[in-house]
């Protein structure tokens, strides 16, 4: 879920309780929950991840 939610796909709305053996509770952003708007986190600009992150030459833009 890390990847979705890195992406803006899915946001935790509840953590896990261990004592009561209640998972984790998740939402897509692109649908509507409790009475809000989708949110579709994924549409906005990425987050920057260092890992992932490869920068094109602006030379190499030129051509396109």
């Amino acid at each position: 879920m890390t990847e979705l939610e890195d992406a803006g796909f899915s946001v935790e709305t509840a953590p896990a309780d261990l004592r009561y053996a209640m998972p984790r509770k998740w939402r897509l952003t692109i649908y509507e929950a409790g009475g809000e708007k989708a949110t579709k986190d994924f549409m906005r600009t990425p987050r920057s991840d260092p890992k992932n992150h490869f920068p094109v030459s602006p030379t190499r833009m030129i051509g396109r």
